[in-house]
């Protein structure tokens, strides 16, 4: 593939690192590529990632520590690190999320799209906030009919729910979902939708947060969808797979036929679970890791999985 021969990109805090397989080869040499968050330091996080069209795209998630203090979270941070605006609506904070492309030939950034501003009620009357905060997953999928596109979720600060967007061009992105992902969800229900994988011709994804937690959601649910353009979801696991700890399925994969799926537990610790995803819905799951990995609950979440030579 285009993306393994050439390089591979590392994801960090604001940055976006090139690894040169010669350089692991020799000093495990690291080479950035774009720093402090494009240039713009609101960019807290460089999110999500996916080569696309033979350009890699990054979506950003937009003044992190700043959102976790209005959030109240209780955090160990005295005095805050960040500078706490009166409120996270316009024009006190854009927290409108970022879309970048980098041609490799060029070694050139592009941002190729930001979210529109909407309007939400709140108990002072109508504000104005961006639609998007962060692009928390992306990923390239193979439609029906042969059409290449490449799919984003989105995480939101305010507003009636989370959405997955669309690009065939790069360029053009759509919203092909309802908000909050599942017509007839309460409002904030789902307020953050994260992984995004593709398994045996259909699209998989996770909803990840609710009001007043990006990370805790009360959808523990899988989704699949065999035509995400059109925004049709259907449940495909046991809600948090029958265990009320767990809390949010935070991270799925592929491999070796299955499609494989991590919850946060901070209760007892993060389990995997699996499935062929045959049969009737929702699949038949199996639990090939609990306790966090023998850990517990210092272990509360699967993060990130990712398969590497055959591993």
């Amino acid at each position: 593939m285009y993306k393994r021969i050439l390089y591979q990109f590392v994801i960090l805090l604001g940055l976006v690192v090139l690894v040169s397989p010669l350089a692991q080869a020799q000093s495990l040499g690291f080479s950035p590529v774009a720093i402090a968050g494009f240039g713009d330091p609101h960019n807290s996080y460089a999110w999500s990632m996916a080569w696309f069209k033979g350009k890699l795209y990054v979506g950003t998630n937009r003044d992190l520590l700043a959102l976790k203090a209005f959030e109240g979270l209780p955090l160990p941070f005295s005095p805050w690190p960040v500078t706490i605006p009166p409120s996270i609506f316009v024009p006190d904070m854009d927290l409108r999320a970022q879309i970048w492309c980098y041609t490799p030939e060029t070694s050139i950034w592009e941002m190729v799209y930001q979210p529109p501003v909407i309007t939400v009620d709140t108990p002072q009357g109508e504000e104005q906030i961006a639609r998007d905060t962060g692009y928390r997953g992306m990923t390239v999928f193979k439609e029906r009919d042969g059409t290449e596109a490449l799919y984003i979720t989105t995480s939101m600060a305010a507003g009636v729910g989370a959405l997955i967007l669309r690009t065939t061009d790069g360029r053009t992105f759509d919203v092909v979902s309802v908000p909050g992902l599942i017509p007839g969800l309460p409002e904030g229900d789902i307020t953050s939708i994260r992984s995004l994988k593709e398994f045996k011709g259909k699209l998989y994804t996770t909803p990840v947060g609710s009001k007043g937690s990006g990370n805790l959601t009360e959808v523990r649910t899988i989704f699949e969808s065999e035509d995400p353009a059109r925004g049709i979801w259907r449940p495909v696991s046991e809600p948090g797979f029958g265990d009320n700890w767990n809390l949010s399925i935070f991270e799925i994969a592929t491999f070796n036929g299955y499609l494989y799926a991590g919850t946060l537990n901070p209760e007892t610790g993060f389990q995997i679970w699996k499935t062929d995803a045959t049969g009737e819905r929702p699949y038949t799951w199996t639990r090939v890791i609990r306790f966090g990995a023998e850990r517990g609950p210092l272990n509360e979440s699967a993060l990130s999985m990712q398969v590497f030579n055959g591993y």
